[in-house]
């Protein structure tokens, strides 16, 4: 995507990332401070998660707040607590961007193991549903507000032995659409972006024989994700946006 974008675009928005510390979340996170923002990280490893922030907080003061979450474990009652916190320290978010996710295995159906099953679920669909249901208020007090989901090619066409990875980006998809409804008469635009074949770690273990040099990088989809949390998208919603 050919964006030009001035290096203020994003000043002093708040934007919450979960995932933060993978490829693309910190990636985006790095970028979206460059030009002005504040973010909210979550991961479940906390010393990359305060390796992170503090490399942040370098490039500018003040612009980073760290909290460690499994997306795994998250249940209603943490993710209140969680909010609670957030809502203490913060007056509004401008955005959210969902990034966490849990490839799973490649596998039939009818070998996909039942506990793997459930974690896929939890980490791509339930942990993001509770978080967006709690979080919704803070970003509804902003007079222009992106909430941004990841999604994949799998979640629009299913693909043999994608198992719950693709049906829950179908869910994610869904989800998008409903809440762009729901919403679709406020300052809130809810839309999904497909980061495509990206240099990560989550797509060497779905592509572990493949040529990475033929792939793009993190930083190659940042015009994107850019125009997707500023202003200048605040038309846009409802969309499943291809980087």
């Amino acid at each position: 995507m050919d964006y030009i974008f001035d290096v203020n675009l994003l000043k002093n928005r708040v934007i919450l990332i979960t995932g933060a510390t993978g490829d693309i979340g910190k990636c985006v996170a790095i970028t979206y401070v460059k030009c002005g923002a504040k973010v909210i990280l979550l991961g479940r490893n906390f010393c990359e998660l305060n390796n992170l922030k503090n490399h942040i907080n370098s490039i500018r003061k003040f612009s980073a707040n760290s909290y460690v979450i499994d997306m795994n474990k998250l249940t209603y009652n943490s993710a209140k607590k969680f909010v609670s916190k957030i809502r203490n320290k913060y007056i509004k978010l401008n955005g959210i961007l969902h990034n966490s996710g849990d490839l799973g295995l490649l596998l039939p159906i009818k070998k996909y193991p039942v506990f793997l099953w459930k974690r896929v679920i939890r980490v791509n669909l339930d942990s993001v549903f509770i978080l967006t249901k709690l979080l919704l208020p803070l970003l509804l007090r902003s007079s222009s507000s992106s909430l941004l989901f990841t999604t994949s090619s799998v979640g629009r066409i299913g693909r043999a032995y994608w198992g719950a990875y693709s049906i829950s980006k179908f869910a994610i998809e869904g989800m998008m659409q409903i809440l762009s409804l729901e919403y679709k008469d406020t300052s809130l635009r809810v839309n999904c972006v497909n980061p495509g074949q990206i240099r990560t770690k989550m797509r060497a273990l779905a592509y572990p024989n493949e040529d990475v040099s033929l792939l793009n990088n993190p930083i190659d989809l940042m015009p994107m994700y850019l125009y997707l949390m500023s202003n200048d998208s605040i038309k846009k919603t409802g969309f499943s946006f291809d980087v």
